[in-house]
C-alpha cells in the first residue's frame, strides 16, 4: 500500500458513510506521524499533542478514534497516564501493516494471503486475550459509557462495565467460541450491551419501583369496609 492508497481508501468509504471532520483530521494527523516515522508503528502519539495540532478536545479525539476504528482503519492501545501515549496503527481495514524502512510513495508489503484477498478479516484472538484487552482497555471503557449517556442510558448503580464484559465471555463460551476478531467482537459486546443487559436491567428497575408503589394488595369488597377510621 502506498501513502495515496490509504487516503483513497479513506474516501471511498466516506462515500458510502461519511466520516465525521474530527475523524477525517485525525486519520490525515495519523498519516502524517507514521509517513514522518517511516512507517515504523505502532506510532506513540499524546492525545494532548493531537489536541493542541487539531484544535480539538480530548473527548473529542477518543470518539474520532472509536470512529476510525469501527470502519477499520486504525488500530489503537490506549496510553498509560503519566508513563505511555497511546500507540496507533494505521490499519486499513485491518488487514494491511507497514513494515521495513517504507517512506512517502513506497510500497507497504503485507501479508501474501492478504494480497491475495485484500477483503480478508483480521486475524482472530483467544477469548482469553480479547477478555483482557476489552477489561484492561480503560480509553474504549470510557468510549462506550460515553455512547450510552448520549443515549441517556447509564449502567446500574454498584456495577462496573467489567461484569458485563465477564457475562458476555461466558456467554461466548457456552456458545462454543474459542476465538474472535477483537473488532466484531467489540462491537457484539456493545450491541449485546444495549439491547440485552441493559434492557434486562431497567425492566427489573422498574418492576422493583412498581412493587413499591404497590399496596398491600387487599381491596374493598363493600362498603363497610371503610368503616374504619384511617
Amino acid at each position: 500500500m502506498r501513502y495515496i492508497d490509504y487516503i483513497n481508501r479513506l474516501w471511498e468509504l466516506n462515500r458510502n458513510n461519511r466520516f465525521k471532520p474530527s475523524e477525517r483530521e485525525l486519520f490525515f494527523y495519523l498519516l502524517n506521524e507514521c509517513n514522518r516515522l517511516y512507517w515504523q508503528m505502532p506510532v506513540y502519539c499524546p492525545t494532548t499533542v493531537i489536541c493542541a495540532t487539531l484544535g480539538i478536545d480530548k473527548s473529542t479525539i477518543i470518539r474520532a478514534r472509536q470512529g476510525l476504528l469501527q470502519r477499520g482503519l486504525i488500530s489503537f492501545t490506549a496510553g498509560v497516564q503519566n508513563s505511555q501515549a497511546p500507540a496507533y496503527t494505521i490499519t486499513m481495514d485491518a488487514t494491511a501493516r507497514a513494515t521495513g524502512n517504507a517512506t512517502a510513495g513506497a510500497t507497504i508489503t503485507k501479508d501474501k494471503t492478504q494480497i491475495n484477498n485484500p477483503n480478508s478479516s483480521a486475524p482472530e484472538m483467544s477469548l482469553e486475550l480479547l477478555e483482557e484487552r476489552m477489561k484492561n482497555d480503560l480509553s474504549w471503557q470510557q468510549t462506550v459509557l460515553y455512547s450510552l449517556a448520549n443515549e441517556n442510558r447509564s449502567l446500574p448503580p454498584d456495577t462496573i462495565l467489567n461484569d458485563y464484559i465477564s457475562n458476555f465471555f461466558t456467554y461466548l463460551r457456552l456458545q462454543g467460541y474459542e476465538r474472535r476478531e477483537e473488532r466484531n467482537c467489540r462491537s457484539h459486546f456493545y450491541n449485546k450491551l444495549k439491547k440485552e443487559y441493559l434492557k434486562s436491567d431497567k425492566n427489573e428497575t422498574k418492576h422493583d419501583k412498581y412493587d413499591k408503589r404497590r399496596g398491600c394488595g387487599v381491596s374493598a369488597a363493600k362498603p363497610q369496609d371503610y368503616d374504619a377510621p384511617f
